[in-house]
C-alpha cells in the first residue's frame, strides 16, 4: 500500500486517498473530482433504512425480509429471484423427460446423460464465476449469465436427438447463478446473520426447480399439449415461458440494484473507494486454501444429491412407481418445496451455534446435518409403497437443504478478501457430486441400489468436518480461538478522514 492510502483503506481493501496528504499541482484537478466522486457515493449511506456497519464496508447488520428497500434488501431480493429464476429455466426439462425421452427415441441410460451433461457445464464455470464476482460484482455478473442463458432455453426446441438435447443442456446448466448469488449477498450483510442471509436467499431461490416441476410439467406442457395437440410440439413450445421470465428478472434487477451497498463496483473503483484485484490471484487464493476443498466435497454430498433429485425425481416416480407425466412431475414439486424454508433454517441454526460455540458450533451443525441426511437417504432408498417414498422424501429433502445452508453459513470465514472464489470451489464441488451421482443411476440397475450408494458417500463426507481448521478459530479437533479480525470482502469501506462525524453517527447503527 502507497503512502497516500490510510491504514484502514488496507485493513478493508480499499484504496481512499488521504486528503492530508500533498499532492502535486498537475493532479489537483483530478483529486478534487476523485474526492467529489468519493463523497458523493459516502452520501448514500444517508439514505439507508437497513442498520448497517460503516466500518464494515456498510454492511447490513440484520434482516428485514419484508422490506425492498435498496440497497441491502433490494440485493437480499434480488439474489433469490435471479436464482429462482435461473433455476426454473435449468430444471425447465425436468418434469417432461419421460416425454421428451419418447419423443426423441431415447433410452434410461441416454436420458439420464442429458442430466450429467446439464451439471458438467457448472463444474469449470462456478470456478470462473467467484474470480469474476470478484472483480466486476455479483450484480452485474448475476444478472449478465441469467439474461444469456435464456438463449439456449429457446432453442432447445430445437433439440432433434441425443447430441443436441446434451449440447443444449450442458450450455444451459453452464450458466449457473449459485455463486454470483451468494457473493452477492456477502457483499451487503455482515458475516454474523450472513449465513441466514445466504441461506434463506439461496433456498427461495432454490424453489425455482419446485416450481418449475409443477408449473411446466403440470400446468404449461398438458396446456400446449391441449393447444397443439402434440406431446412432440408441446414440449418445445413449453420452452419459451422460461427465457422470457429469466429475461424480465435479470432486466429488472441489472437496472435497478446495486454491485455493494455504495453502488456498482465500477463506480466505486472509479471513485477510488474500492482497490483493483486481479481475478487470477483471487483465483489461485481460492484454490491453494485446503478448506475450501473439504468444503467443496461436503457441498458435493448435499448440492449434488439435491441437483439430482430436481433432475431425477419426476423420471423416479415415473418409472418405478409407473406414475403419469403429470402426476410426477406434481410429486417432484414436493421435494422442492421444503427450500422455501430449510435452507434458511439450517443457515439460521449454524448461526445460532455460532453464538453459542464460535465457528465450532458452525462446523457440529454442518457434519450432524450431513449425517442425518445420509441417514434419511438410506430409508428414502428402501421405501416400497408410492405414500411412504413421498413422506419420507419431503423430510430427507429438509436435511439436503439445511445441509447446504450450514456449508454456506462457513464460506465467509475461510478467507475473506476472496470469498468469491472460495464459493466458486466449494459451489463446483455440488456440480461434481451431480456428474458422480447421476453416473451411479445411470450405471446401476436399481434405483434402491444407486440412492444407497450416494446415501454412504453422503455419510463419509460428514467425516471431513473436524479437518477444516481456519485461523482464529478452534474447530472440532484442531485449531485455537483468537480474537477475531474482522475481515472484509473487498468492497468498499469509507475511510474515517473521508467520512464526517454525522455520518459515522448516523450509519454505523447496530
Amino acid at each position: 500500500m502507497s503512502n497516500g492510502t490510510n491504514m484502514y483503506g488496507s485493513i478493508l481493501g480499499v484504496g481512499v486517498q488521504d486528503p492530508n496528504i500533498d499532492s502535486d499541482d498537475d493532479d489537483s484537478d483530478d483529486s478534487d473530482s476523485l474526492l467529489f466522486s468519493s463523497v458523493r457515493l459516502l452520501k448514500k449511506a444517508e439514505s439507508f433504512t437497513l442498520p448497517h456497519n460503516v466500518d464494515r464496508g456498510y454492511r447490513g447488520t440484520e434482516l428485514k425480509l419484508l422490506s425492498f428497500a435498496r440497497p441491502h434488501m433490494r440485493a437480499f431480493h434480488g439474489s433469490w429471484m435471479c436464482f429462482f429464476a435461473s433455476f426454473f429455466l435449468q430444471f425447465a426439462m425436468a418434469p417432461i423427460l419421460p416425454d421428451i425421452m419418447r419423443s426423441l427415441s431415447l433410452t434410461k441410460s441416454e436420458i439420464w446423460l442429458t442430466n450429467v451433461w446439464s451439471v458438467v457445464g457448472g463444474v469449470p464455470m462456478r470456478f470462473v464465476m467467484g474470480p469474476l464476482c470478484d472483480y466486476h460484482g455479483g450484480r452485474t455478473v448475476m444478472t449478465s449469465i441469467l439474461a444469456f442463458s435464456a438463449i439456449p432455453c429457446l432453442l432447445s426446441g430445437l433439440a432433434f436427438n441425443l447430441g443436441t438435447l446434451s449440447f443444449l443442456r450442458f450450455i444451459i446448466g453452464s450458466f449457473d447463478t449459485f455463486v454470483p448469488g451468494q457473493y452477492w449477498i456477502t457483499c451487503h450483510f455482515v458475516r454474523e446473520v450472513g449465513g441466514t442471509a445466504m441461506a434463506i436467499s439461496s433456498g427461495w431461490g432454490a424453489m425455482g426447480s419446485a416450481t418449475t416441476q409443477l408449473v411446466v410439467g403440470s400446468v404449461i406442457f398438458p396446456l400446449c399439449w391441449f393447444m397443439s395437440g402434440s406431446p412432440d410440439i408441446a414440449w418445445r413450445i413449453s420452452m419459451i415461458v422460461p427465457a422470457a421470465f429469466a429475461i424480465s428478472v435479470a432486466t429488472f434487477f441489472y437496472l435497478y440494484s446495486d454491485d455493494c451497498p455504495l453502488g456498482n463496483f465500477r463506480e466505486v473503483k472509479k471513485a477510488g473507494l474500492m482497490l483493483e484485484r486481479s481475478a487470477v490471484d483471487s483465483f489461485r487464493s481460492g484454490v491453494l486454501n485446503l478448506n475450501s476443498w473439504i468444503l467443496f466435497f461436503q457441498h458435493a454430498g448435499s448440492y449434488g444429491v439435491d441437483l439430482t433429485m430436481c433432475n431425477g425425481a419426476t423420471l423416479y416416480y415415473s418409472e418405478r412407481f409407473q406414475q403419469p407425466t403429470v402426476t410426477a412431475a406434481a410429486i417432484a414439486f414436493t421435494y422442492g418445496v421444503s427450500a422455501i424454508f430449510a435452507r434458511g433454517l439450517g443457515g439460521y441454526i449454524s448461526d445460532r451455534a455460532y453464538d453459542i460455540f464460535s465457528l465450532r458450533g458452525r462446523l457440529a451443525v454442518q457434519m450432524g446435518c450431513m449425517i442425518l441426511q445420509g441417514l434419511l437417504t438410506l430409508i428414502f432408498a428402501r421405501c416400497d409403497t408410492l405414500q411412504w417414498s413421498i413422506v419420507v422424501m419431503i423430510i430427507f429433502s429438509i436435511f439436503v437443504q439445511m445441509s447446504m445452508g450450514t456449508c454456506f453459513g462457513i464460506v465467509p470465514y475461510v478467507d475473506g478478501p476472496n470469498t468469491g472464489s472460495i464459493a466458486g470451489v466449494v459451489g463446483a464441488g455440488g456440480n461434481l457430486g451431480a456428474i458422480l451421482f447421476g453416473n451411479i443411476m445411470r450405471f446401476t440397475t436399481h434405483y434402491q441400489e444407486a440412492f444407497e450408494y450416494i446415501a454412504w458417500f453422503t455419510i463419509g463426507l460428514s467425516f471431513l468436518t473436524p479437518f477444516i481448521v481456519i485461523k482464529g478459530y478452534r474447530g472440532i479437533l484442531f485449531g485455537k480461538e483468537e480474537e477475531s479480525q474482522r475481515q472484509t470482502l473487498l468492497v468498499p469501506g469509507a475511510s474515517p478522514k473521508l467520512v464526517p462525524a454525522r455520518f459515522k453517527n448516523q450509519n454505523n447503527r447496530r
